[in-house]
């Protein structure tokens, strides 16, 4: 055997051992991504249902909070309407009420008046009388 078979067995060596190490890492390579698409798919089942509920939620958040901001327009509405209402009714209730009090006022003012006067009117004939008598009166 000469040098260069011996280099030529050596190279033949070298590349059949190159050989089996590329062959080692391409099915190590394989394996392993078959086990990372396992891996996404597995995930992908479990993850499936919880982002389906998460969906779910977010559509009955986004409905309740329509619905709750329908009832508070209604609500809003019925209060706005109640206290016009209530309004308009205590207006008419005090004019139903102070209108013929005021009336009554000022009658009854009208009555003190007219007998102020009779009663003024009185006692001033009363004290003409007194006069007229003391006019007489001779002592």
């Amino acid at each position: 055997m000469t040098l260069d078979t011996t280099f030529l067995g050596l190279i033949a060596l070298a590349t059949t051992v190159m050989a089996v190490v590329q062959i080692g890492a391409a099915v190590f390579a394989a394996r392993a991504a078959r086990d990372a698409t396992r891996a996404a798919q597995q995930l992908q089942r479990e993850l499936g249902p919880i982002l389906a509920n998460a969906r779910r939620a977010s559509e009955d958040a986004a409905r309740i909070t329509a619905l709750a901001l329908t009832q508070i327009e209604r609500i809003d509405t019925f209060v706005e309407t109640t206290t016009a209402r209530v309004d308009e009714s205590l207006a008419a209730l005090q004019e139903a009420i102070l209108g013929p009090l005021r009336q009554g006022s000022a009658l009854w003012a009208g009555l003190r008046a007219a007998l102020a006067y009779f009663a003024s009117r009185q006692e001033r004939r009363h004290a003409d009388d007194e006069d007229e008598d003391e006019n007489l009166f001779i002592g």
